[in-house]
């Protein structure tokens, strides 16, 4: 056993139910269609790039927001970007938080959904903050997204929670701009038992073929912090992490990687890895077989200069087959989907 598991907080049921009385509920599809910006077909560096497309000009220098996270939807029509935002110089105390792009590839249009916390003021009005959070990774499935929150562990949004919200007040105001958001429903706190070291969430990524989301931590080749990938299965009835009777989800530990991992998914009976090599050189993808439980180190193989630089989160789309990645440095920030590393 890891000794690693997650605790669900309390839903924000009622906090939701407050604000889509203000607001009006939106699908992706009307969220990617209402006054989108558009994606670019652009060449990015990389072995096994196969497409890439660059963000608009402002998302393409901005500063202040960088691309994370990358997961497709169960239906594989859409993309969600997880973004956070880096304290410049006059921000607000606290910072802007965190958000995703929903994007539709094929039509070459995404916005932006701000992230969220509801929550019910003192006089009864609904309300909500930003999400602070790294946003490292994303997971898509069964209707949840789930967004790696590092030592925090996993916050948790329904898609169907999006909101479009009013032209003007209050709500608007505390948007900062955004037209949408998406509100947190819950978090899974991370935990360890007293003689393991806690775990960091810091990627994500949905296992659909074993009902699973597999995550990972991120450490430097020279760190002495451990690089764990572990697993939680999700319940069938309720497509959540699965907890026990005492209410806790169990992280199953699968074994030690590499350094500077940014994100792993499952293909089949294979694991893939992305890890980065800075601002000026190109990305890794390593490969190696999915392992069934704790086996110390993984065994992968490299493939150097796969990927471009600053490579972040992976995603596989089930239904296309296709990889999925985004880099996350200001005029390098690609969406790259990626050819199979074994030829497949």
């Amino acid at each position: 056993m890891s000794g690693l598991h997650l605790e669900p907080t309390a839903e924000n049921a009622v906090a939701i139910s407050a604000l889509r009385a203000r607001a009006r509920p939106a699908s992706p599809h009307a969220v990617v269609e209402d006054r989108p910006r558009r994606l670019r077909r652009s060449w990015a560096p990389g072995r096994l790039v196969d497409r890439a497309w660059a963000f608009d000009l402002h998302d393409q220098r901005d500063r202040r927001w960088w691309p994370q996270g990358i997961t497709t939807s169960d239906d594989g029509r859409h993309i969600a970007v997880a973004w956070y935002a880096k304290a410049l110089a006059g921000d607000p105390e606290g910072g802007h938080g965190s958000r995703i792009s929903l994007i539709d590839v094929v039509r070459r249009r995404y916005r932006h959904v701000l992230l969220v916390t509801p929550r019910i003021d003192d006089d009864g009005i609904p309300s909500f903050t930003p999400l602070r959070t790294h946003a490292g990774g994303l997971a898509w499935q069964h209707g949840h997204l789930h967004v790696a929150a590092t030592r925090r562990g996993l916050h948790t949004a329904r898609i169907n929670d999006i909101l479009r919200l009013p032209d003007d007040g209050p709500l608007t105001e505390l948007a900062g701009g955004y037209r949408y958001v998406l509100p947190i429903i819950r978090s899974y706190r991370a935990g360890a038992a007293a003689d393991a070291v806690g775990m960091r969430y810091s990627f994500l990524s949905a296992d659909r073929e074993r009902d699973e989301l597999l995550a990972g931590e991120y450490a430097t080749s020279s760190s002495d912090a451990p690089r764990r990938l572990v697993r939680l299965a999700l319940d069938p009835a309720s497509g959540l992490p699965a907890v026990g009777e005492d209410g806790r989800s169990i992280a199953l530990a699968l074994g030690e990687g590499v350094g500077h991992m940014q994100g792993a998914v499952c293909v089949g009976s294979r694991l893939v890895v992305s890890t980065s090599r800075g601002t000026r050189r190109r990305g890794s993808l390593w490969t190696g077989a999915m392992p069934a439980n704790d086996v110390g180190s993984l065994a992968l193989t490299e493939l150097r200069a796969a990927l471009p630089m600053g490579p972040e989160d992976l995603a596989h789309d089930d239904v296309s087959g296709a990889l999925w990645s985004v880099s996350e440095h200001p005029w390098r920030r690609w969406l790259v989907r990626l050819r199979d590393p074994l030829g497949g």
